[in-house]
């Protein structure tokens, strides 16, 4: 990625500069070839810092600028086809620059997923939930079901859930831990989601439960028993 160096008086850099300035202003024909000259770049320079440009302003020229030759060797290191369209190179591209989360964010949205499911049964029901209530979403230490309740919940909401949050998922092995902490007499319940960095990328809460139980939740409603179970 030395090519791409933002240093002063890089060639490359110059012209990404000074592209990046005129494309905005619109003030010349953007420089893709050939050294930008000094006065030039000068001008470039003290623009781009006038303007707030974001990342997307700099991935969108970088896939732009890419050749050939640089593209078919990201596919050879990746063991991947070159992404066929401008959308998905950009897209790549964003990963490349994406920041990482920590550990303890990576929890901490962990955690806001079963927050999210312990106020949907709480409306759900019209219960308080929260610490200490019988409704309420289970602690990092703590062993069992993601969302903790009473055996007086169980019974008005019959499903012991498991929340899966991240950008990559088991299922089998998430409907797996929810069958080992079973409530009695409750179906399992599987709850997903990708709080993703990138806007386009994410997924909201999906729910996933056994294909039976769903099928009598709707004809249970077809016949106008709207209870749950």
């Amino acid at each position: 990625m030395a090519a791409y160096s933002t240093q002063t008086g890089d060639a490359p850099a110059s012209r990404m500069i000074y592209f990046l300035a005129a494309s905005h202003l619109k003030i010349a024909k953007p420089v893709t070839k050939g050294h930008v000259p000094a006065e030039k770049d000068a001008i470039g320079i003290s623009i781009v810092k006038s303007l707030k440009l974001k990342k997307a302003d700099y991935i969108k020229f970088l896939a732009n600028s890419m050749t050939e030759a640089q593209w078919d060797m990201i596919s050879k290191l990746r063991g991947l086809p070159t992404p066929p369209t401008q959308v998905q190179k950009e897209n790549f591209l964003w990963g490349l620059f994406i920041k990482t989360r920590s550990r303890a964010t990576a929890k901490g949205i962990a955690r806001n997923l079963q927050k999210w499911l312990e106020g949907k049964i709480g409306e759900l029901l019209n219960e308080p939930h929260g610490k200490d209530m019988e409704i309420c979403s289970r602690a990092m230490n703590q062993t069992g079901p993601d969302v903790m309740m009473s055996p007086r919940i169980c019974k008005l909401f019959p499903f012991t859930s498991e929340c899966k949050s991240g950008n990559q998922w088991s299922l089998p092995y998430a409907i797996k831990q929810a069958q080992a902490n079973l409530y009695e007499n409750t179906d399992w319940m599987v709850v997903l989601d990708r709080p993703h960095l990138l806007k386009n990328e994410r997924i909201p809460p999906i729910i996933v439960i056994d294909g039976e139980v769903f099928f009598r939740i709707i004809k249970e409603g077809i016949h106008g028993n709207r209870k749950i179970r």
